[in-house]
């Protein structure tokens, strides 16, 4: 009888001792998980235009730790309206990596330029990919065609003078024009002026214009 008394003690010491070590268990892997920091990766692209009109794409990918390995990994490609290329373009660095693309400005290839990427990151800690996406982004480059009519000759600063046809609201639209003489005789011949300037971006910020062109007739004003 004592020893049957004696091994139920034992098993209940001992079901107290694993209960014990169980919670002592989870009491550490709970402080474990909450000293981890929590981290915000992030992957993206982007675009701009030059004041000269090259067009600038890039991609990004940030997966920095600052208790882990972590490989970032980028390729990106920019492509032009008509199909002109650059990229594609890689890179990988620890935690974060960035690569940039450019194509040069041409007039005659105008609209959305669009920039591609890969992102990816690699976590060796768990030997796992812990970012594996895409992203993209775009700016289109356009054109503003305005029209002018010959107004008066100023005498004191020796310009012709030029006022926008109304309505000819467009881009980068100027309230007036001023060139060398000789100036058209008014009613006469070339008395309209065409004055053509690029944009680019949604709120088509201006880049150059071209050498304006007199003609006997205006054309139409266009964005």
């Amino acid at each position: 009888m004592n020893s049957i008394q004696r091994c139920e003690i034992e098993r209940r010491r001992w079901r107290a001792l694993v209960r014990t070590l169980q919670v002592a268990s989870l009491l550490g892997a709970l402080t474990l998980f909450t000293a981890l920091p929590v981290h915000g990766y992030s992957w993206y692209s982007g675009a701009s235009v030059g004041s000269n009109g090259i067009v600038y794409g890039w991609g990004v990918t940030d997966v920095t730790s600052h208790t882990m390995h972590h490989q970032a990994y980028v390729t990106t490609t920019l492509t032009s309206p008509k199909g002109r290329k650059d990229g594609p373009v890689y890179g990988n660095a620890q935690n974060s990596v960035r690569v940039d693309v450019a194509l040069g400005f041409d007039p005659s290839d105008l609209g959305t330029y669009l920039v591609e990427s890969t992102n990816q990151g690699y976590c060796y800690a768990c030997n796992c990919w812990i970012v594996n996406s895409g992203s993209g982004a775009s700016v289109t480059i356009g054109h503003s065609d305005r029209w002018y009519k010959f107004d008066h000759y100023d005498e004191i600063t020796d310009f012709c003078v030029w006022y926008p046809i109304t309505p000819c609201s467009t881009a980068c639209q100027a309230n007036l024009i001023v060139d060398m003489p000789p100036c058209p005789t008014k009613g006469g011949k070339q008395n309209y002026l065409e004055s053509y300037y690029y944009w680019w971006g949604s709120s088509k910020t201006c880049l150059m214009d071209v050498p304006q062109q007199r003609a006997d007739n205006p054309g139409t004003c266009s964005n």
